[in-house]
């Protein structure tokens, strides 16, 4: 005795898309602010740095 499943075609495929990245004007624009963040970031714009004190008085030492 045959199946009726063995009997069905299969199903077609998925559709071929053309993939395709669109975005806003202001999309566009705001793009290079964002990346340009983290760049400045790395070089220091933004104020942070780093320093070491140290200071003494007789047999108290204090380095941060």
């Amino acid at each position: 005795m045959q199946s009726v499943v063995d009997d069905l075609p299969d199903p077609p495929g998925p559709p071929e898309i053309e993939r395709k990245l669109s975005m806003y004007r202001f999309q566009l624009i705001g793009l290079p602010f964002l990346l340009a963040i983290p760049l400045l970031a790395l070089f220091g714009v933004f104020g942070e740095s780093r320093s070491d004190l140290r200071a003494e008085s007789g047999s108290l030492e204090v380095s941060g």
